[in-house]
Parts: C-alpha cells; sequence; structure tokens
C-alpha cells in the first residue's frame, strides 16, 4: 500500500498563495514516488480566493487567538475552525501517514509568531491536524533540506503506514468464533 502524505499546498507548487504565488519545495514533490501526495490549502478550501488580503494570528486582550486579516477588518477565525475540524476528519478517513505543512505559515506553520503577543503558536489548521490526529508524523518542509531529514520523515511515515495498514490489524492464525453455550 502506497502511504498518503498531505501537502500544503502551495509546496506542491500551486499558486494558491494570497499573492497568487507558490512556495514549490522540491523536497516535498520529491516525496511523490514512494507516497501519494495529498494537497490541502486551508485558505482555499475555507473559502478566501487568490489573491487575498494577507492574514495572521492576532492575540486579542482577553488571550484569545485569532486568524485575521493583516488590515485587522476580517476574522476568519470560525470559518477555519469549522473547515479545520471537518477536513481533519476527512483525512483520517483517507488514512494518511504523514503531513507535510508550510512553515510560517498562519493556517500550516507548527510556530507561528502571533501578533500582540510575541510569542508563537500553531497555525488553526496545523492546531487541528495536531490535535485530530496525534500520532501522526508532522513536519514543516523546512525541516525535509537534508537527505537525513529526509529519511527519517520517510521512515516514520512507512512505520506509520503500516501500523494503520488494514492487513495490520490482523493476527495470523487467529479467527472469529462465536462461543456456544
Amino acid at each position: 500500500m502506497t502511504p498518503r502524505i498531505g501537502v500544503s499546498q502551495c509546496l506542491m507548487g500551486d499558486p494558491v498563495r494570497h499573492d497568487g504565488g507558490h512556495t514549490h519545495s522540491i523536497f516535498v514533490t520529491g516525496l511523490a514516488p514512494w507516497a501519494e501526495l495529498i494537497p490541502v490549502c486551508p485558505e482555499i478550501e475555507f473559502g478566501l480566493g487568490v489573491p487575498r488580503a494577507p492574514i495572521q494570528l492576532v492575540a486579542l486582550t482577553d488571550g484569545d487567538v485569532r486568524l485575521m486579516s493583516v488590515t485587522g477588518e476580517t476574522d476568519h477565525t470560525e470559518a477555519a475552525t469549522k473547515w479545520a475540524a471537518e477536513r481533519v476528519q476527512g483525512l483520517a478517513n483517507l488514512r494518511l501517514s504523514g503531513f507535510v505543512l508550510k512553515a510560517g505559515s498562519p493556517s500550516c506553520g507548527l510556530g507561528v509568531t502571533v501578533q500582540g503577543r510575541g510569542s508563537k503558536s500553531q497555525g488553526m489548521f496545523a492546531r487541528a491536524l495536531v490535535l485530530g490526529m496525534p500520532d501522526l508524523p508532522i513536519i514543516e518542509e523546512a525541516a525535509l533540506e537534508t537527505p537525513g531529514d529526509q529519511t527519517a520523515f520517510a521512515t516514520k511515515v512507512r512505520a506509520y503506514a503500516k501500523r494503520i495498514s488494514p492487513q495490520s490489524r490482523l493476527r495470523p492464525g487467529v479467527c472469529n468464533r462465536s462461543k456456544r453455550g
């Protein structure tokens, strides 16, 4: 069974970023010979178009972190949160074996600066993914730049794929028999 790896869609070279650009990563598309890549762009999928105003994580005075346009005019938190919960469930149903996220993204980053706080937080989608699939191997593309990093991630993905495979749940020589009383 070919492992499935979710990928921030901009890393595949698709023009989905706010400015119509992409951040193609040869390290990410280099996974394609041995894995099925599943592209995900949170901003597009929860309803923002291309081009669009950039977004950022912003801390409110009560400490709540919101996903806002950089102008502060639009709060995307509710739409992003609702979409992320549904999308993570759908990805779990696809039996993903790993995920490569875009570093620094307010949706996908694992360590994104929160405006007004100066600290770091997970992006909205990244947080939902980590909480919804806690054992899934997850990495940012910036951590795949060396052959050693790529091999380590591939090893984790393959081990996870083997663990979740339907065949791995079957125990040889064991069958279910109903007990007769």
